[in-house]
């Protein structure tokens, strides 16, 4: 087995995946909500909503829609209010490593692989949060804690993303 060409391709796997979350799957996912809030709104304007809420579901829906098209300054937003600073590069985590680590070319990229995978991690993360804002919009007592829920993935989420400030700020 070729070591090397496997630690090579799964750090692009995890940056691809990062890539395709924060941009394709973000778009999607948001204009569905949006659209969801849409049919709502026109299931309302035809009185086919007699008896649920009607306009707590519908903002939710646009408002978690919103923060879902633009969920890279989303989240980016979430990590300044979090560390004072936007992200960091994942790999400025590489920094405060031990030196046996540091002397080793292939636990160096092994490590490196590890941060990303972290920052992956986060960005599904921060993706699950607003999704489980969305169930809200449902009214059911099954998302009672949806809230909260999501809130705590969105914020463990954005420490994942900035692993490089987060590790800096506990190290120095």
């Amino acid at each position: 087995m070729d070591w090397q060409a496997f630690l090579n391709n799964t750090e692009q796997l995890a940056q691809d995946i990062t890539v395709l979350v924060a941009t394709l799957a973000s778009i999607i996912v948001g204009l569905w909500m949006v659209a969801s809030g849409m049919i709502k709104m026109v299931q309302f304007g035809q009185g086919l909503r007699e008896g649920q809420p009607t306009l707590g579901p519908i903002l939710i829906n646009f408002a978690v829609g919103a923060l879902m098209l633009r969920l890279s300054m989303t989240a980016d937003s979430v990590v300044q209010m979090l560390f004072g600073s936007s992200a960091q590069a994942p790999l400025t985590a590489m920094q405060y490593m031990p030196s046996e680590i540091k002397g080793s070319e292939t636990m160096q990229q092994a490590m490196a692989i590890g941060v990303y995978w972290v920052a992956c991690i986060g960005w599904l993360a921060v993706f699950r949060g607003l999704i489980l804002w969305n169930d809200l919009s449902k009214g059911q007592a099954s998302s009672q804690d949806a809230g909260w829920r999501g809130l705590v993935h969105i914020l463990g989420g954005a420490a994942a993303i900035n692993i490089g400030g987060l590790v800096q700020s506990l190290f120095s």
